[in-house]
Formats: structure tokens, C-alpha cells, sequence
């Protein structure tokens, strides 16, 4: 190990997620880091973080993260994309 301190470490032995929150990018974007595992696979999402005045993020970053969850409810970005859906297609409740 180099002279460089330990932030944060996480030893998952059974299948989750773990997400690090509070991050920022170069740019000053924020950004969280999702740690899953399933089984013998472990994925690390480096996530952007929409926030309320930069809340568009493109197709192809929606289609980076999806095309890693085989479902929308253990996407992070299924709230956005049901915001989406609303807003283009209208309240299915109503």
C-alpha cells in the first residue's frame, strides 16, 4: 500500500449494494459510487446525481445504467425515469 490514507473500505461477503454518497466530481458535480454484488459478480457504478437545477442527464447515460440492472425497481435512476414517463405520457392514476 502507498502513502495515500484509506477514505473508506467496504468487505461485502453476501450479495447487496452499498452506496457511497456525498461525492464530487471533477467538475463539482455530484456523484455517488454504488457497490453491488450477486453472486460471484460485483459491479461499481460511478453514479451522476441530478440535481433539481441540472436535471437532465442524456439518453446515453440513462441507457449506461440501465442496461446494468436487469429490473427498473433496483435502478437509482427509477424515480427519474417514472418523472419521465409522467411528464411525457401523462398520470396513469387519473
Amino acid at each position: 500500500m502507498t502513502n495515500e490514507k484509506l477514505l473508506t473500505a467496504i468487505l461485502m461477503r453476501k450479495d447487496g449494494r452499498h452506496t457511497i454518497k456525498g461525492l464530487y466530481d471533477e467538475n463539482g458535480n455530484p456523484v455517488e459510487i454504488m457497490l453491488e454484488k450477486e453472486n460471484e459478480l460485483v459491479m461499481l457504478n460511478l453514479i451522476c446525481v441530478a440535481d433539481e437545477e441540472n436535471s437532465d442527464i442524456s439518453e446515453e447515460e440513462i441507457q449506461r445504467v440501465c442496461e446494468t440492472h436487469e429490473n427498473c425497481d433496483d435502478c437509482p435512476l427509477n424515480e427519474y425515469c417514472e418523472k419521465e414517463c409522467e411528464d411525457y405520457y401523462g398520470d396513469y392514476d387519473n
